[in-house]
């Protein structure tokens, strides 16, 4: 019988525990110097199915490992936009990242 996987999320204190308010149990504080070791070790674990790292992080985190992210759907990794951060991903790029479908505009 296969593990259920689980949602998780990484980032900035605020966020990851609102994450943990609505019922995430995997939420990790991170910041520049340690969300590339996190985000690395959550991936190889192979327990979650989605990791949500906040949109701050992300130049932080190395170029192979960014190259891998766009790769990846198990876990599906999201950055997620921190208020009055950086753009978004928007839902055509998320499409085309994910499922290899370009959508309309």
């Amino acid at each position: 019988m296969e593990k259920k996987k689980s949602i998780a999320a990484i980032g900035k204190r605020e966020i990851v525990m609102g994450f943990r308010l609505i019922g995430i149990s995997t939420c990790r504080e991170a910041d520049s110097s340690n969300a590339e070791k996190m985000l690395t070790t959550m991936i190889s674990e192979g327990k979650h199915s989605m990791i949500m790292v906040t949109e701050d992080l992300r130049p932080s985190l190395g170029s192979k490992l960014l190259e891998k992210i766009e790769t990846l759907n198990d876990p599906l990794v999201i950055f997620i936009p921190m208020p009055g951060g950086m753009e978004e991903e928007s839902v055509s790029q998320l499409a085309k990242r994910i499922l290899g479908v370009e959508i309309g505009e």
